[in-house]
């Protein structure tokens, strides 16, 4: 099994190039790897899933912090998986409102309760972001 740092230079590397990926330019001067990576950022309800997560995991630093990243992580990968295969997702928007709705409701009224709802919401959220990047 490689070490911690050998497998930190190998994702720096691939990080560095971004030459394989491809993605559509409504950003002008923006293209490719780049672009897909500020996807997320170009729609208001994706922004404010990720502002909604923000809060619920700030308020919960460090214990479920890192848990609930991973979660929407592995729900990104899987909600991009699921779009190659050809998974429709055609109400993105309103879905992802109601999560970021239910993210900030747990934020405000429930700031030191579990952390099982938030790393449901991360997760759910993860997969539509997910499928809508493709």
């Amino acid at each position: 099994m490689p070490d911690r740092a050998a497998c930190r230079a190998l994702a720096l590397g691939f990080a560095l190039l971004p030459g394989a990926a491809n993605a559509h330019s409504p950003a002008p001067g923006i293209e490719g790897f780049y672009l897909g990576v500020l996807h997320p950022l170009t729609s208001l309800a994706q922004v404010l899933a990720f502002l909604a997560l923000g809060l619920v995991f700030g308020q919960r630093w460090p214990r479920s912090f890192a848990l609930g990243w991973a979660v929407f992580a592995a729900g990104c990968v899987m909600g991009i998986v699921l779009g190659q295969m050809g998974v429709p997702m055609s109400a993105a928007e309103p879905v992802l409102l109601a999560l970021a709705l239910g993210a900030g409701v747990l934020a405000a009224l429930w700031p030191s309760g579990p952390a099982i709802p938030a790393i449901v919401l991360a997760g759910m959220a993860g997969i539509v972001i997910g499928l809508v990047s493709i």
